[in-house]
């Protein structure tokens, strides 16, 4: 019995593949079959079969219906890359995707929030490279309503990753997170763009590294610069690119967010007795009373005078060893992880504020139960499941 072919527009495959970023050979890697195969496809002088074109589409992350269009669709926007590393680990096919799905959620936000009528935040802080990444710090959390009270007196990190969330979601700022993206790829994107600018973070970062992300990307915001980031610059690396500079001035903000001078000036001096021999103990010590990890708090200890470019450095590599070390013994342990609940996914996948959109217009009759699915990236048997959960939770 002859095996039913797939008569896909070869332009399209061709447009789709340049888009994702892989060569040919690649692509045929990872859909198992010869790199002939794809150029063969892409010419024209054959046609995958059906189970070859699913295995294109959910590889390229496309529908397979895209492929037989007459004519490739417009290129996607792409956003500007600040990463150091980006010829090191060019952007995969997963990550182009997820940089379309964020663009595409925040355009149907926008839709379904004018359906719903609501008023929406469009007056954040004004902001510049030539601002001062300290004193604009405290008029940033003022704005968002950051305490720093509650702050130190929450238990995990994880609380307060999701205090901090939060906050820049009931200022309109929608916030997402990534599904299978190799952190050493990727760390977080901005959308600028308003109303609802976003934030993508990496779900596989520490709580503490996707807390740096978000507000090194508040910042990129509030400068109105989107982008995809590089957090590994530091305070030394200003003035060699104005890619840097962009870059530094957000880490330094960041790190001004989450550690506010005054106060982390008094812990500091609390704990360190002698500024000539800071101590890792110290440092974990800072961390856990802030929050944050051990990174932000070198970095603080150096941007506000207690230590040295040397110092701080042996710190970095320090903490990087450790962070490997971490990874290396989570994917050990891979099979031992908790499960997280779908649901919880979803709503961390999305963000409250977007899954609240969707719900509460599909509760508005403005959008139906396949077209919330849709928008949210489940099944419609699970939406009311989530919308239980998700109000529950805010206490609706």
């Amino acid at each position: 019995m002859a095996t039913t072919k797939a008569h896909i527009n070869p332009a399209v495959l061709r447009w789709a593949r340049e888009e994702a970023g892989v060569t040919e050979e690649y692509l045929a890697k990872k859909i198992q079959t010869k790199a002939d195969n794809v150029l063969e496809w892409e010419s024209g002088d054959s046609f995958p079969s059906m189970p070859q074109l699913r295995r294109l589409a959910n590889f390229l992350k496309r529908p397979p219906a895209l492929f037989f269009m007459n004519q490739p669709p417009e290129l996607s926007p792409m956003l500007a890359d600040f990463r150091r590393n980006s010829h090191d680990f060019p952007l995969s096919a997963q990550s182009r995707y997820m940089i379309r799905w964020a663009i595409n959620r925040r355009k149907y936000a926008i839709e379904l929030s004018e359906e719903l009528e609501e008023v929406r935040t469009k007056d954040y802080p004004i902001i510049s490279l030539s601002s001062n990444p300290e004193s604009l710090a405290q008029k940033v959390r003022a704005f968002f309503k950051l305490d720093i009270e509650h702050q130190i007196n929450l238990k995990k990190v994880d609380d307060f990753l999701k205090y901090s969330i939060r906050l820049l979601e009931e200022k309109d700022i929608l916030v997402f997170q990534t599904d299978k993206v190799d952190l050493a790829e990727l760390r977080g994107f901005s959308l600028s763009e308003r109303p609802y600018p976003s934030i993508v973070l990496n779900s596989d970062d520490s709580h503490a590294g996707r807390l740096f992300t978000l507000f090194h990307e508040l910042g990129h915001i509030l400068l109105q610069q989107d982008g995809i980031c590089d957090l590994d610059y530091d305070d030394y690396d200003y003035n060699i690119n104005k890619i840097s500079n962009l870059e530094v001035w957000n880490n330094r903000f960041s790190a001004a967010i989450l550690c506010p001078e005054t106060v982390f000036k008094k812990y500091s001096n609390e704990i360190i007795i002698d500024k000539r021999q800071i101590l890792i103990a110290q440092v974990e010590e800072l961390s856990k009373i802030f929050l944050v990890s051990r990174e932000v708090v070198a970095r603080r200890l150096l941007q506000l005078g207690y230590t040295d470019k040397n110092t701080y450095l042996a710190f970095r590599e320090k903490f990087q060893k450790d962070w490997e070390d971490y990874k290396k013994s989570k994917k050990k342990k891979k099979g031992e992880s908790v499960i997280i609940p779908q649901k919880y996914k979803i709503i961390n996948w999305n963000g409250r504020k977007y899954t609240r959109l969707v719900l509460d217009s599909l509760h508005n009759k403005n959008i139906g139960y396949y077209e919330a699915s849709n928008y949210l990236g489940i099944k419609p048997k699970h939406l009311v499941p989530l919308a239980r959960t998700l109000y529950n939770k805010e206490g609706v």
